[in-house]
């Protein structure tokens, strides 16, 4: 005690003594983090001088990503670099870069580290991103891409979508990176298996192809439309949705009519013109039973997405499209896309704290 005085602590609190000025800093600065991932640095297994310095390299490169993403992104937590169980999943995150040195690599475990960080609770959530972190090293890049194109198709809808050219740039965007480098053979999903990753086809149940789930998710934007008869029948306004450019010929080239723009977003598009209802509902119903079939859907899309066979041909291989992920095969395929389109979108959405 510093001069005879006394004083005590309830749990959860801090006690402070000091004859001088106090600091007391609630986050963590960078220079802090920088020191608390250089100590963890200390604790990787180096082998030989040359080895040293060029797992030192990888080290800091990783670093340095994971200090840019913490600058950058403003959902992830500093104080995260004061919890052990952190800690010891960043820890397992250097380990994997300093053996692989993998750029693709280093940006998966960054987004799992600061996806890793938000969580302060140990939850389910938290325990699949440290079972992600210590697993992914041992997956290679073809499979986290099997992953992601599973991943894409069976659990991602994008809300924001209105038209064809949006859905072919989604699609474009998400599949097209994975498409040169995808692994669809039993093997494979045998290995993602084994490390619990995915659950593999049983042989017995075949799932939904690619088209089926479009048409599930995005019917109103491939239908391939609606005489004009059955939409002034649904729709009393058809000559201003005309007029207004919102109802236009169909790009199947059969004489039908569609909707220029659609889905969850029509109702704010409507409003923007001056006109307000409910719309995407009443659409959704009346062109659902005109959806195309694979070919005349790709003969559509291929204007605007050429390979868009290819994604289709690649999702429907059986190992692909009959095996489902679990928890932690989601977390690697998010982590896999926040590459590029699912950055900023939280793994919360698919696994539940």
């Amino acid at each position: 005690m510093l001069g005879g005085q006394k004083q005590n602590a309830t749990e959860g609190s801090t006690a402070i003594q000091a004859t001088g000025d106090v600091t007391v800093n609630g986050g963590l600065s960078p220079a802090q983090m920088v020191e608390i991932l250089s100590a963890l640095t200390a604790h990787v297994e180096t082998l030989g001088n040359v080895a040293r310095a060029q797992i030192e390299d990888r080290l800091k490169a990783f670093e340095a990503g994971v200090l840019e993403r913490f600058a950058t992104d403003d959902t992830t937590r500093s104080e995260a670099f004061r919890e052990p169980d952190f800690l010891a999943a960043t820890l397992d995150a250097q380990k994997a870069f300093a053996r692989s040195g993998d750029e693709g690599l280093r940006e998966v475990l960054t987004d799992l580290v600061a996806q890793r960080s938000k969580i302060a609770e140990r939850s389910r959530l938290s325990l699949t991103l440290n079972d992600a972190i210590a697993k992914v090293g041992s997956i290679p890049d073809s499979d986290l891409n099997a992953l992601s194109m599973i991943f894409t198709f069976q659990n991602v809808q994008n809300n924001g979508l209105m038209n064809i050219q949006q859905l072919a740039d989604f699609l474009s965007r998400v599949c097209l990176p994975l498409l040169d480098n995808i692994s669809t053979s039993e093997s494979a999903a045998n290995y993602l298996a084994a490390h619990g990753c995915l659950i593999p086809p049983s042989g017995i149940a075949v799932q939904t192809d690619a088209l089926g789930i479009i048409s599930q998710r995005y019917g109103d934007i491939i239908t391939k439309g609606v005489s004009e008869a059955a939409l002034r029948d649904k729709f009393a306004d058809y000559d201003h949705l005309l007029q207004k450019g919102l109802i236009v010929d169909s790009p199947y080239g059969n004489g039908q009519k569609v909707f220029a723009v659609s889905g969850p977003q029509l109702e704010t598009v409507l409003s923007q013109v001056g006109i307000y209802g409910e719309y995407s509902g009443r659409y959704k119903e009346v062109s659902s039973g005109s959806q195309p079939t694979g070919d005349e859907f790709q003969g559509v899309m291929n204007a605007h997405l050429p390979r868009i066979s290819e994604i289709m041909a690649t999702y429907n291989q059986p190992t692909i499209k009959n095996s489902r992920l679990t928890s932690i095969g989601i977390a690697l395929a998010h982590a896999n896309l926040a590459k590029g389109p699912l950055r900023d979108v939280d793994l919360s959405i698919w696994i539940k704290p």
